[in-house]
């Protein structure tokens, strides 16, 4: 099936500040991991001060924390959900570790619906589970739109939140 064969029942409005996130986390990660040794060696040579060394470690390893720190909110965070156009399979699309689109097809049958989940459906994250795999995605529906709710309770079961 092509992806125009695909409804999208589900998406996530801030995905691509998510990606930039991420991608802005792995440029800097590898920025201030080059930076690290190259401002030790600039201090033994006498070019740089102590104090300038110290500010390039510390505000590169601040950067680096908080960039990682909001990087793990959009960590495996569905951005949309498509149904095909025979209502049998469906389209997850979530953002990996470093920014990177991820899409995994499988069938209807295969998502847990919510009656099975734990979760509340009005919590800040819903996991995301199907049954052949232990692999969990999030998504909210507080802050995501459901843009068809007769499908996605089709796919997901009944609930009130949307």
């Amino acid at each position: 099936m092509t992806s125009k064969d695909y409804r999208v029942l589900y998406r996530f409005p801030y995905t691509r500040v998510g990606g930039i996130v991420n991608k802005l986390k792995k440029h800097f990660t590898v920025v201030s991991a080059a930076g690290l040794p190259t401002s030790a060696l600039l201090k033994l040579i006498d070019v740089i001060s102590i104090d300038t060394m110290t500010a390039f470690i510390a505000l590169g390893g601040m950067t680096c924390c908080v960039l990682h720190s909001f990087g793990i909110i959009f960590y495996k965070l569905v951005g949309a959900i498509y149904l095909s156009s025979d209502s049998s399979r469906i389209k997850i699309s979530y953002l990996d570790f470093w920014g990177k689109r991820v899409d995994i097809y499988c069938p209807v049958s295969d998502v847990v619906p919510f009656s099975e989940i734990r979760e509340r459906t009005g919590d800040i994250y819903i996991n995301l589970r199907r049954y052949s795999t232990p692999q969990t995605l999030h998504f909210t529906l507080r802050f995501g739109t459901v843009l068809d709710a007769e499908l996605f309770t089709h796919v997901f079961g009944n609930s009130n939140e949307f």
